[in-house]
């Protein structure tokens, strides 16, 4: 593990069962017990004593367990789940506490792994699918690194309820090592205008459908990219001043095969610390208002509506006619802003 990872971090263990000498409870009292120094593991207690949600309930003042949880998540670096699975999907205990999360920030880009105990490397698959889902909603960062099989039988768990085998010892710390070393020498760097930045189109088309209007901004602003140590294109986002001093951010895209970890978050918040560093005080952006995810998703990033260009989705634009996104028709862009000068 790098040296900043390694001090003084927090982890928080969730387990998603609740049967007593549960083996997914044992590895994370495992965790906590054979930490690496500077460590600190939490393994979170209460996942019976939550409330069963209810929408309506998500709100001031919250329930006590619901508080507790999302401070322990808030407190923490990262987050690493052990569950079992059950029916072919999460345990509902587990699903019934990501469900308290979605209303809250506290896992957003927060780095998280899972972990699987099962003796058959096959069973699991389902609840890791459905975790990853819900984790993909909030905009949580998985580690694909830290996620793995460390099976362990029953009779591996002592009196105590630690593992007692040394070769999970040594996966468990790996697994916090990778954890918590998850993006923290992340870079991006500034593609200046020219051919370097064709290399990004791809990305930018994930972005905006309208080739005619990829080609007119392209070149354009600064384009802040991380790239794969192999200088594969990951993620990107294309800043572009206008006159009054304001910046558009005209796409912010990731790479198909990364979404849910949290990618695009990361790099969106560094690109906005950048630019409140060099005195931008207004940044604006739009998207379509029948992406109710990505609405959501620069809500929770600080962005607050604007206004509402109709149909601004036409062929005239170089649009496709009859598009559609999430089953809703393709015609009007939502405009958002945020405030970078406070």
């Amino acid at each position: 593990m790098g040296s900043d990872a390694a001090r003084d971090a927090r982890l928080l263990a969730i387990s998603g069962s609740t049967r007593h000498r549960s083996t997914n409870t044992a590895l994370c009292r495992t965790a906590a017990a054979w930490a690496p120094d500077g460590i600190t593991v939490e393994c979170f207690p209460d996942l019976a004593a939550l409330p069963h949600f209810n929408p309506d309930d998500d709100r001031d003042p919250l329930p006590e367990p619901v508080v507790g949880l999302r401070a322990a998540i808030a407190a923490a670096d990262a987050v690493l789940f052990c569950t079992p699975e059950y029916a072919g999907t999460l345990p509902g205990a587990l699903k019934n506490l990501l469900d308290w999360t979605v209303g809250g920030t506290e896992l957003t880009d927060k780095p998280v792994a899972w972990v699987n105990v099962a003796l058959d490397p096959e069973r699991g698959h389902g609840a890791h699918a459905t975790l990853a889902t819900v984790l993909g909603y909030v905009q949580a960062r998985v580690v694909s690194a830290a996620c793995r099989h460390v099976p362990i039988p029953r009779d591996a768990v002592g009196a105590d309820g630690i593992v007692i085998d040394a070769s999970v010892h040594d996966q468990i710390v790996r697994a916090i090592g990778a954890l918590l070393d998850a993006g923290t020498d992340v870079t991006i760097r500034e593609v200046p205008a020219g051919p370097d930045r064709d290399a990004y189109l791809p990305l930018l088309h994930l972005a905006d459908d309208s080739v005619e209007q990829v080609q007119g901004y392209y070149q354009r602003g600064t384009l802040f990219a991380q790239d794969a140590p192999d200088g594969t294109p990951l993620a990107m986002v294309l800043a572009v001043p206008e006159p009054d001093g304001t910046v558009e951010l005209k796409a912010v895209a990731v790479d198909a095969s990364l979404h849910g970890q949290g990618i695009g978050s990361r790099l969106l918040q560094m690109v906005l610390a950048r630019l409140r560093e060099t005195g931008v005080e207004r940044v604006v952006l739009g998207t379509s208002s029948a992406g109710v995810g990505q609405l959501a998703y620069y809500q929770k990033a600080g962005f607050r509506l604007w206004k509402i260009e109709r149909d601004l989705f036409s062929p005239e634009r170089g649009y496709p006619a009859g598009g559609k996104e999430n089953g809703i028709p393709l015609r009007d862009m939502v405009w958002m802003d945020q405030d970078l000068s406070n």
